[in-house]
């Protein structure tokens, strides 16, 4: 059985399941070149076929994950009437709390605002693709990672802005039954309210939450009470219920906050939003954890995006499981999971790498055209192992690339990790960072203990970990330097055979089990795909050397 999953809502992605195992998946944002591409993803299907030499016919069916219109008119760039639309349901919301606050008008609201699928019938069609559209509400689509994470039972929580008019869920599964437990309304949305700071702040919304998660840390203790004290009386806990006690929800929260925030630090609204958001989330499983005994969870869905959060969660259960890269852009493949779990009667394949992208031969002669000098050598991890220990930064571009928000060393930008001095010669070199955002480690497995405590395995770049102080002199540059956390790549050999060797002769010229690991991309850019985004990253930037597959690329 192929099941064909196509999420066409923020950062558009396709994913083919063939038998229970994911074959392939991209965002479309890597092909068209634009972070975070909202629409319909022609060319991400045209390429998972392509790729996975998938006849448009053999198509059983398509995951799609979504039943109802959606209403962010900033996110799909949907007609002015639908803008109106939106803008009268926020301020209905603020003026009725309670009506749209309840979870007993969503399927009214589902009803109402059902999508209609004949135009994606007919864009399926002009691609050849005639099979049956199965549509999956957005947060059973949300839960279905638990299909796909080799647990028999667990808790699963979904958290995200908003869904067919949900913002979270609490289900049971028990190896053979989903069973939903609780869903929470859009109204009481976290990750609307944290969209919605993250927009107040002057950032880009639905892109640059991490960065407000990454400034929290950096607020004095005076700040840190004032913050808390002011996102205390927004977001809470009540009664097994996330609760949003504003009052207000979309664009009049944000109005609210230009009412009650002038005047109070960045840092301390970082923080503030932050400290409440731990606290809620964590009291919100530690209570269903409680009330079913269950003490092994999966997370899902944008909120848990958030490391610093699932570092937390970590701390209170028995065993977790977070879907790699777990925004809208997962539904795609949770999606085709469920739907082939329901139609085969069968448990999918656990998920294991997700280098499920495009792989490329390379053309010497556009990198010569350019002006990049381009050899061949023999052992290219030695030598991109020799270059870092050596104190340079290094891209590194090497067979398919990885599927999601993290770099995990198929196309990233590599250096010394125990010089702090390096994270300024890579925002100058390339990234141009933020100066407080850190940059995060690939850590081989035997080393996760020696440098973070409560340490397991975790190779998507998902979860925060405390460091010891080990880590402090080692990998201290992939650290946060506010409160030396970091958010690891778990590196193993059955994993990534050529990347995991590329670390032993790092470990073996320096004595470090870890060095620096960021996208290769420019900023604001998405992660480089093929070869050409390659050059077009080097040419723009002072990046000197390049390892891509068996070639070393230098600026003459």
């Amino acid at each position: 059985m192929k099941v064909l999953g196509i999420h066409d809502g923020h950062n558009s992605t396709v994913a083919l399941m063939d038998n229970g195992k994911i074959t392939a998946a991209i965002s479309e944002e890597r092909l068209r070149r634009i972070k975070n591409w909202t629409g319909w993803p022609e060319k991400s299907i045209e390429w998972v076929l392509k790729y996975t030499n998938t006849k448009p016919e053999e198509i059983d069916l398509i995951a799609f994950p979504t039943l109802t219109i959606p209403l962010t008119a900033e996110q799909l760039k949907l007609t002015e009437e639908r803008a109106i639309f939106r803008k009268i349901v926020a301020q209905l919301s603020s003026t009725f709390p309670l009506v749209f606050g309840s979870e007993k008008i969503i399927p009214l609201y589902q009803r109402i605002r059902r999508r209609n699928l004949s135009g994606i019938r007919k864009k399926l069609e002009a691609l050849g693709i005639d099979a049956p559209i199965v549509q999956v509400e957005h947060h059973v689509g949300h839960a279905a990672a638990v299909l796909l994470s080799g647990f028999e039972d667990s808790l699963v929580f979904t958290l995200d802005g908003s869904g067919d008019g949900y913002s979270g869920s609490v289900s049971l599964w028990d190896g053979s039954c989903l069973k939903r437990l609780q869903v929470i309304s859009a109204f009481h949305s976290i990750g609307e309210i944290y969209t919605r700071v993250t927009q107040y702040l002057g950032m880009k919304p639905l892109e640059h939450e991490y960065k407000v998660m990454g400034l929290a840390p950096y607020a004095p203790p005076k700040l840190q009470k004032i913050g808390d004290e002011i996102f205390s009386k927004l977001i809470g806990f009540d009664d097994g219920k996330i609760v949003n006690k504003s009052g207000k929800w979309g664009i009049s929260f944000y109005n609210y906050l230009k009412k009650v925030l002038p005047g109070v630090r960045f840092d301390a609204i970082a923080y503030g939003l932050q400290k409440n958001v731990e606290r809620t989330v964590v009291e919100w499983v530690r209570y269903w954890m409680n009330k079913t005994g269950v003490r092994r969870i999966v997370l899902s869905g944008g909120v848990f995006m958030n490391v610093k959060l699932n570092m937390l969660l970590s701390e209170i259960a028995d065993d977790i499981f977070i879907f790699p890269s777990c925004g809208d852009e997962s539904l795609a493949l949770t999606s085709a999971a469920y739907v082939y779990w329901k139609e085969s009667k069968k448990l999918p394949e656990k998920i294991g790498p997700i280098y499920f992208g495009p792989d490329f031969k390379v053309d010497r002669e556009k990198f010569e055209d350019v002006g990049l000098n381009i050899e061949k050598v023999t052992n290219p991890e030695k030598v991109a192992a020799e270059l870092v220990a050596g104190g340079n930064v290094v891209a590194r571009f090497k067979g398919r690339m990885e599927w999601g928000a993290r770099a995990l060393g198929n196309r990233s930008i590599l250096a010394n990790a125990s010089e702090l001095k390096v994270v300024g010669k890579i925002n100058r070199t390339i990234k141009k960072r933020d100066f407080w955002m850190p940059f995060a480690p690939s850590v081989l497995d035997q080393h996760m203990n020696l440098y973070f405590k409560n340490a397991r395995f975790a190779p998507y770049m998902i979860m925060a970990f405390r460091a010891r102080e080990r880590a402090k002199t080692d990998i201290i540059a992939a650290l946060h330097q506010a409160d030396f956390t970091g958010r690891p790549q778990t590196v193993a050999k059955d994993w990534n055979k050529d990347y995991y060797n590329l670390l032993k002769y790092y470990e073996e010229l320096t004595g470090f089990g870890g060095l620096l690991n960021t996208s290769f991309n420019l900023h604001g850019e998405p992660i480089v795909c093929s070869p050409n985004d390659a050059i077009h990253t080097m040419i723009n930037s002072d990046l000197q050397y390049m390892v891509i597959e068996n070639y070393l690329v230098t600026k003459v």
